[in-house]
């Protein structure tokens, strides 16, 4: 497991915690490694999966997944109607990753659990998630030195209860738990330190 690949942590909670839900699962950006696991996983528990790419050469990179319990989709994010249905989770990992933060809005009380990639502070500026946040009762983060935060949300499922789950580095945190080490604060503190040059 690398930093790219952190959020399937919280996927796996998520489709646990939503194992006895009839609704469908979505994911939006299709990955190497995430898309297979999400396949591998609802093939075995008669899930069902809807992977939607608005890129035409990535989605036909995966149409081999398709089956019965696994539709892949190509259509633009916008004309995508995600809205329409309620779904059990949604994973969204797709580009540009400011559209991200305005599909949570769409699926706001329309998802049981929505797992997010690169929520990290220091990408803000881009992913613009901090304007999600107070819309969830419930958030938690698996947070790293550096850049490729995952989060998921929820506004039916207590989230909490994921609070300290381990995966070699990576832990389950509350969404207000700051870092061992603050990486800005180190940045910071080592600007800081540095002593001027005589010149």
């Amino acid at each position: 497991l690398t930093n790219l690949d952190n959020h399937r942590i919280l996927v796996a909670l998520a489709m646990e915690a939503t194992s006895t839900s009839n609704h469908l699962i979505l994911e939006m950006g299709l990955t190497n490694g995430g898309t297979k696991a999400l396949h591998e996983y609802c093939t075995s528990s008669r899930r069902k999966l809807i992977s939607l790419e608005e890129d035409l050469l990535a989605a036909g990179r995966f149409l081999r997944l398709e089956s019965e319990s696994h539709e892949v989709t190509c259509s633009a994010w916008v004309a995508f109607p995600i809205e329409a249905r309620l779904w059990s989770v949604a994973v969204l990992n797709h580009a540009p990753g400011e559209r991200r933060w305005q599909d949570v809005m769409r699926l706001l009380n329309r998802c049981e659990i929505i797992v997010m990639h690169d929520t990290e502070p220091s990408a803000d500026y881009g992913y613009q998630f901090s304007r999600i946040w107070g819309e969830f009762k419930w958030r938690v983060d698996v947070k790293v030195d550096g850049s490729c935060w995952a989060s998921a949300v929820s506004n039916s499922h207590d989230l909490s209860k994921w609070r300290g789950f381990r995966v070699g580095q990576y832990v389950v945190s509350m969404g207000d738990e700051g870092l061992k080490t603050d990486v800005q604060v180190e940045k910071l503190k080592h600007f800081l330190e540095t002593p001027i040059e005589d010149q």
